[in-house]
């Protein structure tokens, strides 16, 4: 996921399927990040695992958009950051419902 976000633009120079693909992909990689996250460790409080898992994601996201200064071709968007927690957000979301289906 990191070589993904980091890696220096022009790779793809003139591949775009639709309008908006990086962002649905910003979001995608987080929300499957936080959702294997939030699945992958037994909770005891909801609060503090969405803390925890929104509070890394913030981290993440920001870090490597201010990486992209330092990276030849690639731009840092606040768009970026808030499609990847957007992902976030809904792979917590997901992750709670899936366990609360699983103690049924």
């Amino acid at each position: 996921m990191l070589y993904l976000l980091l890696a220096p633009g022009g790779m793809y120079k003139g591949i775009i399927f639709f309008k908006g693909e990086d962002k649905m992909f910003h979001n995608i990689a987080f929300y499957l990040w936080s959702l294997s996250f939030y699945l992958s460790i037994n909770w005891k409080s909801i609060g503090r695992s969405i803390f925890i898992i929104l509070g890394l994601g913030t981290i993440l996201a920001v870090g490597t958009e201010l990486l992209q200064f330092y990276i030849p071709r690639r731009t840092p968007e606040v768009l970026d950051v808030l499609s990847d927690l957007t992902g976030c957000v809904f792979g917590i979301l997901s992750g709670f419902l899936i366990k609360k289906g699983l103690q049924r």
